[in-house]
């Protein structure tokens, strides 16, 4: 598990469909890690289904404390291997608000 307090510097569209095991939403939100240094971490934090909710009070700017999971994702397109890396939010709170 991880926790951290970052600013939310973009939310980016939410996603929906419809799959074989039913319906789903997706979105995503880029945070900046909260420390002082001239270029700070961002992060890209991965909200499900049953987490886009969290989403409802989160606005640019907002400081937030978020928890997550980290999960290596593999999958195989034209021969080549490709990985990438989510973190898959499981708990969010809003720290302040500008």
């Amino acid at each position: 598990m991880n926790e951290k307090i970052f600013r939310v510097i973009e939310i980016l569209p939410m996603q929906e469909g419809v799959s074989q095991r039913g319906a789903w939403k997706s979105q995503q939100i880029v945070v900046e890690e909260k420390v002082a240094l001239p270029h700070p971490d961002r992060f890209l934090l991965r909200f499900g289904t049953e987490q886009v909710a969290m989403l409802a009070d989160v606005k640019v700017g907002n400081e937030i404390k978020a928890m997550w999971t980290n999960a290596v994702r593999f999958f195989e397109k034209d021969g080549k291997k490709y990985y990438s890396q989510e973190c898959n939010v499981w708990a969010v709170e809003n720290v302040s608000s500008f």
